[in-house]
């Protein structure tokens, strides 16, 4: 490449600038190594980050050519810090928006979950409301089923005793029916009372003892006539609850056993309110006068009564035993009126206390029953009477109780 030179161009000026420029470049490259190695000096410090015032100090103590190459590093480097600076004030800032975002946010969100809270503690509050109102609406309504249920059985008892004592007046076929039908339960029991025939004194009159005698008679005679109905209809009551039972559950309400009768269920409170009645007649039966007779009558029934917390075997055993007892109630129920038949309704007193204390006899056999066995008839035991409260091996290696009325496998 050729080079255009002026006619009177001064060549030696020409040599002379380039090696100015020569010598400046080189200063130049030699003083920004030399501030390089400063700088890097001061970096090698693993324990400690050097600052901007550490460089500055650095560069200021090289050695160099010039000051501008120092003047250049130190506005550079001071230039990095500021705008370094400023990079961190703009993260410092962020940071700072970020936390009160944040904050702002979880205010926001812990106002609406109260808002939700609340509406639904509203909802919740409303929604049990209306349960509560339709749970006491559902209690009223059983409540007054059950009232009715009970005042029409009330009417039916009535009427099923009413017909049994006008059965006892002697009358026709016709007469019987038509009055057991129209008749009060009150009416019918006059009616027996004045067909009774009075007892006869002494010069032809009743002394006070006599006169109590006769009416304590005709009570006992229209109570046990009025006995006999409910004691029939044990039986059917009684398959009833064995039904109701069944549909509890193997195990009891809720597999839940004895803890069962804890829970109001409305087949639990049906069990119990058709069982309860069924002791009734047959304790009347054979209640006995007098204060330890009645206390054992007690017992009896609190240990035939049928809960909804027993165990299945625990409920048929009580029924199995109910059905035995109502059959003998109502055998002796019926031995009882022939007996006052017998005398026109006022029989000897010897011959009623002998009556009363055979029917104790049977309470006693009542209060020592085991309700928890399942009775058997086993060819080859013995008679269970002569074995009362004792056990016995069978045939077949298993041990048998007798109540002194049953052979029982426990």
């Amino acid at each position: 490449m050729a080079t255009y030179v002026p006619g009177d161009f001064d060549y030696s000026e020409v040599g002379k600038s380039i090696g100015k420029g020569l010598s400046k470049t080189y200063q130049k490259y030699a003083d920004d190594k030399a501030l390089q190695k400063a700088v890097d000096d001061v970096e090698k410090d693993p324990n400690k980050v050097p600052s901007a015032e550490d460089i500055v100090r650095a560069i200021a103590k090289t050695k160099t050519h010039s000051n501008e190459s120092k003047k250049e590093w130190i506005e550079n480097i001071i230039g990095g810090e500021k705008l370094s600076q400023a990079k961190r004030k703009i993260d410092k800032d962020f940071e700072i928006d970020q936390a009160r975002n944040s904050i702002a946010q979880k205010k926001e969100e812990n106002a609406a979950a109260k808002i939700n809270q609340k509406e639904q503690q509203e909802k919740n509050r409303v929604t049990e409301k209306k349960q509560d109102e339709a749970t006491k609406k559902e209690e009223k309504k059983l409540e007054e089923t059950a009232k009715k249920e009970e005042k029409k059985n009330e009417e039916i008892k009535k009427r099923e005793q009413t017909k049994a004592i006008v059965g006892q007046l002697g009358l026709s076929p016709e007469e019987t029916e038509s009055l057991g039908e129209g008749l009060s339960l009150g009416a019918a029991e006059g009616l027996l009372k004045q067909k009774m025939k009075p007892m006869k004194g002494e010069q032809g009159k009743l002394s006070p003892f006599e006169k109590k005698i006769q009416e304590e008679n005709a009570q006992d005679y229209i109570d046990t006539t009025k006995e006999i109905p409910l004691l029939k209809d044990n039986v059917a009551t009684i398959e009833e609850v064995r039904g109701i039972a069944k549909q509890l559950g193997p195990f009891g309400i809720n597999s839940l056993g004895p803890l069962s009768g804890l829970v109001g269920t409305e087949k639990a409170t049906e069990l119990e309110a058709k069982s309860f009645p069924l002791m009734a007649p047959i304790i009347k039966v054979f209640n006995p006068v007098g204060a330890i007779p009645v206390r054992k009558m007690e017992l009896i029934a609190n240990k035939f009564q049928v809960k909804a917390s027993d165990y299945p075997w625990q409920i048929e055993g009580k029924l199995r035993a109910l059905e035995l007892f109502s059959q003998q109630a109502l055998t002796r129920a019926e031995q009882k009126i022939a007996l006052y038949q017998k005398y026109n309704g006022n029989p000897p007193i010897s011959e009623v206390e002998s009556f009363n204390r055979a029917s104790e006899t049977t309470a006693n056999v009542m209060a020592d029953y085991p309700v928890y066995g399942e009775p058997v008839e086993i060819p080859g035991l013995p008679a269970p009477k002569g074995y009362q409260d004792k056990k016995i091996r069978g045939p077949d290696g298993t041990i048998y109780y007798s109540d002194g009325v049953r052979w029982i496998r426990k």
